[in-house]
């Protein structure tokens, strides 16, 4: 619950000041998120914000107060049947700040105001996080939701990593549409040809814009004029003067194709020859570079796109330094001059001629922005700048707390949109269905805590801590409650004469967690997909040892866990639930960077944004155990109460050479992606049992009751999910030899059905499931 967006109800009989005893989780074997001091598996409390209390007075049909074991779902209150109110609202903050409450000893007494009447308390808290990414990377975060009238409204989903409509994803489109200008327009570079003192010069690019089809030229500013091999008008039998010629002309030279000049400029299709070889290097160049392979995926990020721009430097450099054996050759180096001239505008070169980074996306001290070099070349006018320099070329979108494989290109419909992106309606079809959008990831959810119980009361005067149960563990015992001196009653409700009161139950940790790790399968190689993709032999790689010049190990990095299928909404007691007025998905992904064990890495261009890298052991042990905080994703709608859960690796490719993953290259240094499902069939459930509620008096959520309380004896069953609250859900994944055959460049679509699977999974409860998923299965 949210205290600051609660109203509280008016109160018209108290039963004046009395201590409250309360026991909050402090059991070190119900760990939750992803660092181990973010979520005291062995630290102190971090303390609550947003820490409440509601008191609730329930009465039966006859107005006489009734025996409740909880707010069950279902039954909420007998009288109105879908709203529910407090008698009063206590905020706690401030009483349960860090500091304040000792982690192995979590009980606290308050001295507060509690309506008499009251038979029913819920307990909210929220370990206390902060606002900047880097806490809520580490603590996660929320999005609240409630109308301060009824109980029953209050909900929350975890907090998206990035909102539609604020001014950081207007940022986010301007640097995907400033990358978007440069590459496409790459596709366009060409030039025109005019004769100029018996010399030929190429005078610029053409270039379509907008949504005319007509083309316009820009004509800039040569230097030296270019001298072919013939003085006058016809270059052979082409005559040159006044024609135009693109990259895009020679993408039929690919493979032994025929040269376009013909076609270009003479207009005589008839005439065929077989292109020159530095036609055929243009028209692989740009093939390689326009064309998608069957069911590929294909990246998007701002160094993905630095990739390809540097591997199109290293041919075009290549066709540069060679000397021209034909008329044909001769005019196709100079499309190459045009590329590496329109290279070097917006990228940056070392002192090797090697591509490293792209040119500033907003104008800083000593340096041109791309929007204005754009704006200059006449290529785009009307491009706006980001308003942060943080937001770069060279990191998006990983500065908007995205993951890199979150955009992805598609071709364009446009003659001037080679590709564009699609980032808010991603179809993936090809690989089981669905849609995805970037603004259904969400950090964590944070580590809440919740309070469902019935009171015990009592009449007895200087009740203190000494004679009550002594640990989480024997609280919910009412043995023991029942054997000390204070003549505690249980299941009832404050009265006039009551002098102390006690939840009957633990408070608990609102959330579910999911502990990964992983490994190698084998430590000897892993083998790519070259033979599928290409026909030629699969490649080995080998693991273990460093790579040249670096302290980096030779191995896959870690980076990242995305999990799927998560509920957009949860209601008053954690459990997914339409909003008012709404309607339920199970659509947002969790994406969880801050990595256990992992060492804070800071992008290369120096943004500001971090990554927690780990590096898998290549002596065949797991890495650490990483902590992501999720909610119970029980589904109303399901016939069994839950469907499989997807969960996505994020790695770097740290093997040092390039690999061929599930439908294109993954570079080396680049970010793919390694998917298991988490399928409750395959589930080690031995550690689990339902037994153990009821046997403490308690109840799984969503909190159906015993058959006495009004409801069928099939609403008693325990329906098993693979994320429980107040549950740790362990999934072993396990790398297999073929594992970077099911590499994705992009992320998959984790709510699809038929994805080619990476990883292996054995997942396993504390107390409860456990998967073991090899990385490289099919199924």
């Amino acid at each position: 619950g949210n205290t600051r967006a609660c109203g509280k109800s008016a109160v018209t009989e108290t039963r004046g000041g009395c201590p409250l005893f309360l026991d909050i989780p402090a059991d070190n074997s119900i760990n939750t998120k992803q660092n181990r001091a973010d979520v005291q598996v062995d630290t102190s409390f971090r303390g609550l914000g947003n820490a409440t209390l509601f008191t609730i007075a329930i009465d039966g049909a006859d107005g006489k107060h009734v025996k409740r074991v909880r707010i069950d779902r279902g039954q909420e209150q007998p009288q109105t049947g879908d709203t529910l109110f407090a008698s009063s609202y206590i905020p706690l903050a401030d009483a349960l700040k860090a500091g304040v409450i000792d982690f192995e000893n979590s009980r606290r007494t308050m001295e507060i105001v509690i309506p008499k009447g009251t038979n029913v308390v819920l307990f909210y808290g929220e370990a206390i996080t902060g606002e900047s990414d880097d806490m809520l990377n580490a603590f996660g975060g929320l999005e609240y939701t409630m109308d301060g009238k009824n109980l029953l409204s209050i909900g929350c989903g975890a907090r998206r990593r990035l909102i539609e409509g604020t001014p950081e994803s207007t940022d986010f489109d301007r640097v995907g549409h400033i990358i978007l200008c440069v590459i496409n327009h790459l596709f366009m570079t060409g030039v025109n040809f005019e004769k100029e003192n018996d010399q030929w010069t190429e005078q610029g690019w053409e270039n379509l814009q907008g949504t005319t089809t007509a083309p316009y030229r820009f004509k800039r500013k040569v230097d030296n004029p270019v001298t072919l091999s013939a003085a006058d008008t016809v270059f052979g039998d082409y005559s040159l003067d006044g024609k135009q010629l693109h990259w895009k002309d020679f993408e039929q030279c690919a493979n032994g194709g025929v040269s376009p000049l013909p076609r270009i400029l003479l207009n005589r299709p008839d005439s065929l020859p077989t292109a020159a070889p530095l036609e055929q290097m243009l028209g692989l160049a740009y093939k390689a570079f326009v064309t998608f392979n069957p069911n590929e995926l294909r990246a998007g990020s701002g160094p993905a796109l630095l990739r390809q721009v540097k591997d199109l430097h290293d041919v075009v450099s290549g066709a540069l330094l060679a000397t021209p054996s034909s008329r044909e050759e001769e005019v196709a180096q100079l499309i190459f001059r045009e590329i590496d001239t329109y290279i070097h505008s917006f990228f940056v070169l070392d002192a090797n001629n090697t591509v490293t980074a792209w040119k500033p996306a907003k104008k800083v001290t000593g340096s041109t922005s791309v929007p204005e070099i754009l704006k200059e070349l006449g290529i785009q006018s009307d491009l706006p700048e980001p308003s942060k320099s943080i937001y770069t070329l060279n990191d998006y979108p990983f500065h908007f707390n995205l993951p890199m494989g979150s955009v992805t290109l598609i071709k364009g419909s446009r003659a001037d949109s080679t590709f564009v992106y699609n980032t808010k309606d991603i179809d993936m079809n090809q690989m089981g269905g669905g849609r995805m959008s970037v603004y259904d990831y969400t950090y964590p959810t944070s580590l809440v805590y919740f309070g469902n119980s019935p009171l015990r009361v009592t009449s007895t005067n200087g009740v203190n801590w000494e004679n009550l149960p002594k640990t989480a563990a024997t609280w919910e015992n009412k043995a023991l409650w029942d054997a000390s001196p204070e003549n505690w009653v249980s299941d009832s409700h404050v009265q006039a004469d009551t002098r102390a009161v006690a939840m009957e139950l633990n408070i608990h940790y609102g959330c579910a967690l999911l502990e990964t790790k992983v490994k190698f399968a084998s430590t000897d190689s892993l083998e790519d997909n070259n033979y599928a993709l290409n026909g030629d032999r699969n490649k080995k790689y080998a693991i273990g040892g460093t790579l040249p010049g670096t302290t980096q190990a030779r191995t896959l990095t870690l980076t990242g866990v995305l999990v799927g299928g998560q509920p957009s909404h949860v209601g008053w007691n954690y459990i997914p639930v339409a909003p008012l007025g709404g309607t339920l998905n199970f659509n947002r992904m969790v994406y969880d960077k801050r990595l256990n064990g992992g060492v804070s890495k800071e992008s290369p261009s120096g943004s500001g944004v971090y990554l927690y890298p780990v590096d898998v052991p290549t002596d065949g042990n797991y890495t650490p155990s990483n902590f992501t905080t999720v909610f119970d994703n029980y589904d109303p709608d399901a016939t069994n109460g839950q469907n499989s859960v997807y969960v996505a690796l994020e790695f770097v490719n740290n093997l040092g050479e390039d690999f061929w993953g599930n439908a294109n290259m993954v570079r080396n240094g680049g970010t793919f992606y390694l998917m298991g499902k988490l399928d409750l069939t395959a589930a080690k459930k031995a550690e689990f049992t339902a037994e153990k509620w009821a046997a403490a008096g308690s109840v799984m959520p969503p909190y159906y009751e015993v058959p006495e309380q009004g409801h069928n004896a099939g609403d008693t069953k325990e329906i098993v999910r693979v994320f429980m609250q107040r549950h740790t859900t362990v999934a072993n994944f396990t790398i297999n030899k073929k594992a970077l055959q099911n590499a994705y460049v992009t992320v998959p679509d984790l709510r699809s059905a038929k994805m080619s699977f990476g990883l292996s999974v054995d997942l396993v409860w504390k107390p409860g499931l456990s998967f073991d998923v090899p990385l490289g299965s099919a199924n």
